[in-house]
């Protein structure tokens, strides 16, 4: 229904009917615009039964229209209207014909009850009654002033002038002047009109007019056969409009509460800053308005949820206090009764926020380092050497060093200390050095993973569902309006209401998840993020998966109110300049970072005792398990000494949718579907780009070696030689013994390695020179420690191949679409090779899973779908950048040709756009991974040492084996050759000595 027309038809008499009736319709015919002709118009005509002829003629010529543009309904305003509710369409027009302003009141309150009211659309009041000036523009001001009352402010109002047959419209223009459609100043006449006789008409449009409106009667066709008749027109303030685009400094009066990020409320300064008070200070610029605010009551935003406390909330807009609402609102069932709402223009959610999940208990992290089977290798390994330690000490000594001590000297340099032990044959010296090496391999590997654990610590199961909420016996607190949607009968919903409190405050109850481990707040998402009391860090709020209810942001407005169309037209401007956004950006909250207790000045963690727990109880218990030992001991002692009976007995493709009438799966236009098919409005940005197997890891044995430069590693063996020999000189004027090379050069690398050799010197100057020796030992140690962690937690790569320039020189072969391979008709020879090297490919998923295998395959393919594909992690392939795309597009729906769907279509498009859905639906979209634990991580997550990170070190110390094997029997055939007394034993013995002893 396009126009709905209410003509008021009183006792009236005119001998002049047929001259007043054209003007009335063709005057009408100027102010009913109809935008749907085809569809017809409704006039709603109340006919009292005792109609005069000029109420029959009215209803004849606007029924009997031949262009039909008014469909008549017959009513009485002095009966009820009966049930209208099956007519959904807002009015456009009104035409109400009454005697004079008494008879107002009641075509209103009719009007006023159908669900076809507008306040904004067109009224045309015609006032049947002869006045003299002055008594009419009485009547003009009551009826504009009551129908102003009502919301109405676009009124032409048409009366006969005194004593003629001219028909006049006078009107008041709401924002003339300084006026802001507040009082009715002055009224203006616009159009004044007179049918009359035409002295000379045109031969072929005598009588024309006449045919058309007089076929009721015989007199009256009598009355203009063989006349014709013209209209005679005035008009006035042609150029002025009632509701113009600017409104003369006129107020905005805006109620909001202190919501952010949405409004931003500052005691000094009011409302300056938030999203939607950007908005506002945009759209009153542009309409030349001044925005004036009121300041809400925090505890009327939370209690909203029933029609009595909705009528407090809305108070301020219902008692005409303000225009409109903003804060982060949206309609409900009740505010659609009583207010009007502007178009959307953000998407926020109602999710629970809770407590941050606290720390996993810390004393088990000195075990879960390592997994099991690392642990039970190296404590294979301890045996092991104590074992191979305990036989070359035997040879060495004639004391026979228990397994015990062997253990100890092991487990001494496994962990970095040189234990007392002072061998002195050269294959027992290189055997310790290798074990040395080995030793500082495993320390600074444990030590790196421990600083991983202490730094990036565990963490219990984060309640993430209200499900797992309601197991653990939650309790709730949030606004009356989120405490609606839990209005099912499910066990769910009843916990809920029964855990259920109105907070009067959100922020204040949002901060309480600091302290209350139980505690869930209802709240909007982007509110949380932005809360004045509490940090984002400081909480848990339940994914969107998991949200109460999601809604559209928008302005609320007293109803119908005449500004609100010009406001969603700024609306829609602010939604595609994208100033939205950016004005999001700026209203986010600059949180104040306050340092922890365990942080120093400069921001840094300050170790704690809960950090090195776990090590103060492997100190205790093993305290404990001494003192139990040493008691045992004794007890043992006691009863051999006594001889007491039992002494000697306590030693783990989805398929391509069909053609119908559209066609969707991240498809664009292109030269071949232009001229078959049609395409709806672009939504989305996607780029057909390379995706080539990750560079693999390089090898891992040279690590221990690519710390340093060669000149660095050249350096410090020449500063070992140079401090060796200083060192000999030295201890030659210390003691009377004379220490060979060897020894020395053991010494200088003890030092070095952060490790003290056996030797004490008498001399001051040498014990200063031996403490200077240690400081650079220290500071080596550290750099090539701090070296060698960064290595194993950031481990060396080859080089990676990331641009199409790069796959041709290594002979790459590419797969992909048919539509790719188009992109490379160029005759250069880049593309020459990759239209010789390309295949077409059957399924873009399968051929994605073979970059993990084949490190010369190349895939041309959506970005968006190889980060999303179900076969391969993201993790496992490299897609080129966008510096280095095949090419961009931007995605649509394709349709059949022409399809007469498609306008509507692209209408909700667009509407999904401003709404902000598509941004959410992308990220419900996403393909959830499933992360499989690597077998170098353990059960937290937290990367575990494998043998691949220190196969170097093992790989040095096989070496030492090898060469102390060597040496080994190399002594052994000297030592028999001098046994032997063969020719040169003499000389061997004497300068082998020297060599490799130093006693």
């Amino acid at each position: 229904m396009e126009v709905d027309a209410l003509i008021d038809i009183n006792e009236i008499s005119s001998d002049s009917t047929k001259q007043i009736t054209p003007c009335i319709l063709k005057l009408c015919e100027k102010y009913f615009r109809s935008k749907k002709k085809t569809q017809g118009s409704l006039a709603i005509v109340n006919l009292t039964p005792d109609a005069s002829p000029f109420q029959r003629n009215v209803l004849a010529s606007l029924n009997e229209d031949e262009r039909h543009e008014l469909a008549v309904m017959v009513k009485d305003a002095r009966k009820k209207h009966w049930n209208a509710s099956h007519v959904t369409e807002k009015a456009k027009n009104y035409f109400m014909l009454i005697k004079d302003s008494s008879e107002l009141a009641q075509t209103i309150k009719q009007l006023h009850a159908l669900p076809t009211w507008n306040p904004l659309a067109q009224v045309v009041v015609y006032i049947t009654e002869e006045m003299t000036s002055t008594d009419l523009e009485v009547q003009v001001r009551n009826i504009l002033g009551e129908l102003h009352t009502c919301g109405v402010l676009n009124v032409n109002i048409m009366s006969r002038m005194y004593k003629t047959n001219i028909i006049q419209v006078v009107t008041w223009f709401p924002y003339e002047g300084k006026n802001c459609a507040d009082k009715i100043i002055n009224i203006r006449t616009i159009d004044e009109c007179e049918y009359v006789l035409d002295e000379n008409p045109p031969k072929e449009m005598r009588g024309s007019m006449d045919e058309a409106l007089n076929e009721t009667s015989e007199e009256e066709e009598n009355f203009s056969s063989n006349k014709a008749f013209k209209f005679v027109w005035k008009n006035y303030y042609k150029d002025w409009v009632k509701i113009p685009d600017t409104y003369n400094g006129c107020p905005l009066r805006i109620s909001s509460g202190n919501w952010l990020p949405y409004t931003v409320y500052e005691t000094d300064e009011g409302f300056t800053k938030g999203t939607e008070v950007f908005m506002v200070h945009t759209m009153t610029e542009r309409m030349n308005m001044k925005p004036i605010y009121t300041l809400m009551n925090i505890t009327k935003m939370n209690y909203f949820g029933s029609k009595d406390n909705a009528l407090l909330f809305y108070s301020d807009i219902l008692e005409g206090i303000s225009d409109v609402m903003i804060g982060g609102l949206t309609e409900n069932s009740i505010s659609r009764k009583m207010l009007s709402s502007s178009i959307p223009y953000f998407q926020d959610d109602i999710t629970f926020c809770v407590g941050k999940a606290p720390l996993a208990p810390n004393w088990t992290n000195v075990f879960a380092i390592f997994s099991f089977w690392i642990w039970l290798f190296n404590i294979f390994l301890l045996y092991v050497t104590g074992y191979i330690l305990r036989a070359f000490s035997r040879r060495d000594t004639a004391e026979t060093g228990n397994m015990v001590w062997a253990l100890l000297q092991s487990l001494a340099v496994t962990l970095y200390n040189y234990g007392l032990y002072n061998p002195r044959r050269f294959y027992i010296r290189f055997y310790m050095f290798c074990l040395m090496i080995y030793g500082m391999h495993f320390y600074t590997a444990y030590s790196s993973f421990l600083i991983t654990v202490l730094t990036r610590p565990r963490y219990e199961m984060q309640v993430s569902s209200l499900p797992t909420a309601v197991a653990e016996q939650y309790h709730f607190v949030g606004s009356e309006n989120s405490l609606n949607y839990f209005s099912k009968d499910d066990a769910q919903s009843t916990y809920v209401r029964r855990m259920f409190t109105i907070c009067p405050d959100i922020d204040v109850c949002l901060e309480h998840v600091k302290r209350d481990s139980q505690l869930g707040v209802a709240v909007s998402r982007q509110h949380a993020r932005n809360s004045p009391l509490i940090d984002e860090n400081d909480m848990f709020c339940f994914s969107h998966a998991h949200n109460i209810y999601s809604y559209s942001v928008s302005m609320l407005a007293k109803r119908d109110y005449h500004l609100l169309p010009k406001i969603n037209d700024i609306i829609r401007t602010i939604l595609e300049s994208g100033l939205l956004y950016k004005w999001q950006k700026d209203s986010e909250v600059s949180k104040v970072y306050v340092a922890d207790a365990s942080e120093n000045a400069e921001g840094g963690i300050v170790l704690s005792l809960s950090h090195v727990q776990g090590a103060f109880i492997v100190l205790g218990f093993g305290l404990i398990l001494s003192a139990v030992s040493f008691a045992v001991e004794w007890i043992i002692f006691l009863t051999i000494q006594k001889n007491r009976p039992g002494a000697t007995f306590l030693k783990r493709h989805i398929e391509r949718m069909l053609i119908s009438d559209v066609m969707i799966g991240g498809l664009t236009e292109n030269s071949i579907s232009r001229k078959m098919l049609s395409s709806s409005i672009p939504y989305f940005q996607d780029d057909i780009t390379f995706c080539v197997g990750k560079a693999p890891l390089a090898p891992n044995w040279t690590n221990v070696f690519a710390i340093f430069s060669f000149w660095i590693w050249l350096f410090n063996i020449f500063l070992l030689y140079v401090t060796g020999y200083i060192l000999r000189a030295f201890s030659r004027r210390d003691t009377a013994e004379t220490g060979n090379m060897v020894w020395a050069l053991l010494q200088s690398l003890a030092v070095t390695l952060y490790n003290y050799g056996l030797y004490n010197p008498r001399r001051f100057y040498i014990r200063f020179y031996m403490f200077c020796l240690m400081i650079y030992g220290m500071h080596f140690y550290t750099a090539y420690s701090s070296f060698l962690i960064t290595v194993l937690t950031r481990p060396r790569y080859e080089m990676q191949v990331s641009s199409l320039p790069t796959a041709v020189a290594e002979q790459y072969h590419f797969v992909g679409s048919e539509n790719s391979l188009n992109y490379f008709s160029k005759d250069d020879a880049q593309s020459t090779y990759v239209r010789r090297m390309f295949t077409i490919c059957p399924d873009i998923d399968v051929c994605l899973e073979h970059v993990k295998r084949d490190s010369q395959l190349g895939v041309a393919v959506s970005r968006q779908h190889a980060r999303n594909s179900p076969l391969i992690d993201e993790n496992d392939m490299f897609c080129f950048s966008h510096a280095h795309n095949i090419y961009s597009y931007s995605v649509s729906m394709l349709a059949k040709r022409d399809y007469h769907l498609l306008p509507k279509i692209n209408d909700i498009i667009r509407t999904i756009l401003e709404s902000g859905l598509l941004y959410k639906w992308q990220k419900d979209s996403e393909v959830s991974k499933v992360y499989v634990a690597d077998a170098s991580e353990n059960a937290e997550g937290g990367i575990v040492l494998s043998l691949s990170h220190v196969q170097g070190a093992f790989i040095v110390l096989g070496f030492g084996l090898i060469l102390s094997a060597v040496s080994f029997a190399v002594e052994w055939i000297i030592f028999l050759t001098i046994q032997k007394n063969r020719p040169g034993a003499t000389f061997l013995k004497r300068h082998i000595e020297r060599m490799l002893c130093f006693d």
